[in-house]
C-alpha cells in the first residue's frame, strides 16, 4: 500500500484515500487559487512505493504588482503579495472622476482583470453666458473640463465688468460667475460759454449737440459722439462772438471801430460833407448790419447869380470849388474877383 499522508494537504486526491492499493493511480488536482506543481497523477508500484519520486505540490497562485491606471492611484491596502480573488481599489486623481468600474481583480490565470478603469477630466456645464458679450474657450482645451479658461469679451460699446476669464473646478463648477458687459459711458460734456449743449444721455454712440446764443458763431464741430473709449469725438468747439463786415466811411468818422454783434456805430460826415443814408447802423446776430452803410456827399453851394455886365467863370459849384468873375469892356469889378464853395 502506497501513503498519501505526507502530501501536500492542499493536493485533491482522487480517489480521496490515505492508501492506495498497489498498481493504482491517484488523480491529483488543486483547489482555487493554487497551480499544481508535478504530475497530475502517481501510480503506487506492487513494493508499496510511489512511482514517482517526487511528490507534487500546490503552489498559491500570484498576481504581479497592480497595473497603473493614468491619473489614478490605488487607495485600498498595498499587499507584498496579491493571491487570486484578491482586489485593489484606485480613485482618481483631483479634478478626474472614474467612468467604469474602480477595483481590479487578481484573476486565477494571475493576470489582473480590470473592466475598462479609467479617469477622465471632470467636465463641467457650458459657462455661464452674458449679454452684450460672449466667450471663447482657450485654444489648448476642445471640452469644458478641468482647468479650461474661458475668455469674456463684450460686444463693441460696452466694457467688462468682474472677471475677465472663468475656470472649471474639480467640483464640476465654474470658479466664478460671468462678468457682466456694461453700456461704455463718456463724462458729461463740458459746457460752452456763450452756448448751450443738448444730449439724451452719454452712453456709447450718443450725440452731444451744440448750440450758440444769438449774435455768436459755432467754431468746431456743431455734434461730438461718445467713442467705446469714454471720450467725446473732437474737441469741445467755442462760440465766437459775430463780426458784421468792416465799414469805411470815405470823407467820413465813425463812432467805433467795433463791428461785433449788437454794438452799434454812428456815422458822420467831415467838413464840407453831408450824410446820405443812415446815420447808425447796428451789427446783426447774423453777421449784417441792420442798414446800408451810407456816404459822404460834398456840399453843393447854390448856382451863383448872373454877373450884370460881366461873366461867372466855373463849372463845379461842391465845397472848396471856385468861381471867378470878370467885367465886360467898359465896366470895372467891384468886389473879390474870386469866390470858394
Amino acid at each position: 500500500m502506497c501513503s498519501t499522508r505526507s502530501f501536500d494537504p492542499h493536493l485533491r486526491k482522487l480517489p480521496d484515500v490515505s492508501e492506495v492499493l498497489p498498481e493504482s493511480i491517484v488523480q491529483l488536482t488543486c483547489p482555487p487559487g493554487f497551480r499544481l506543481h508535478g504530475p497530475k497523477a502517481l501510480r503506487c508500484k506492487a513494493d508499496g512505493q510511489w512511482l514517482q519520486a517526487t511528490h507534487p505540490s500546490c503552489m498559491p497562485i500570484t498576481c504581479s504588482d497592480p497595473p497603473s491606471i493614468k491619473h489614478a492611484y490605488i487607495s485600498s491596502e498595498v499587499l507584498k503579495v496579491y493571491g487570486v480573488l484578491s482586489k485593489v481599489k484606485y480613485e482618481c486623481d483631483f479634478g478626474y472622476e472614474m467612468e467604469a468600474d474602480e477595483t481590479a481583480v487578481c484573476a486565477e490565470s494571475g493576470i489582473w482583470v480590470k473592466e475598462d478603469i479609467k479617469c477622465i477630466r471632470v467636465i463641467c456645464p457650458p459657462p455661464p453666458t452674458t449679454d452684450n458679450g460672449q466667450y471663447q474657450l482657450e485654444k489648448h482645451y476642445s471640452k469644458f473640463s478641468f482647468e479650461a479658461t474661458v475668455q469674456y469679451e463684450c460686444n463693441r460699446g460696452f466694457e467688462l465688468k468682474g472677471s475677465r476669464s472663468l475656470s472649471c473646478l474639480a467640483t464640476s463648477r465654474w470658479n466664478d460667475s460671468a462678468p457682466l458687459c456694461i453700456p461704455v459711458k463718456c463724462e458729461k460734456p463740458l459746457d460752452i460759454r456763450h452756448g448751450v449743449i443738448e444730449y439724451s444721455n452719454i452712453g456709447f454712440g450718443s450725440v452731444a449737440e451744440y448750440h450758440c446764443l444769438p449774435g455768436f458763431r459755432i467754431e468746431g464741430s456743431q455734434q461730438r459722439v461718445c467713442l467705446e473709449n469714454k471720450q467725446w469725438s473732437k474737441s469741445t468747439p467755442q462760440c465766437l462772438i459775430v463780426h458784421c463786415p468792416d465799414i469805411e466811411l470815405t470823407n467820413g468818422i465813425l463812432s467805433s471801430q467795433n463791428f461785433t454783434y449788437n454794438n452799434t456805430i454812428l456815422f458822420s460826415c467831415k467838413k464840407g460833407y453831408k450824410l446820405v443814408g443812415h446815420a447808425e447802423a447796428v451789427c446783426l446776430s447774423y453777421g449784417n448790419w441792420s442798414s446800408n452803410v451810407p456816404t459822404c456827399s460834398p456840399v453843393e453851394c447854390v448856382i451863383p447869380e448872373e454877373l450884370t455886365n460881366g461873366k461867372v467863370h466855373g463849372e463845379s459849384y461842391l465845397f472848396q470849388d471856385q468861381i471867378s468873375h470878370t467885367c465886360n469892356a467898359g465896366f470895372k469889378l467891384v468886389g473879390d474877383d474870386r469866390r470858394q464853395c
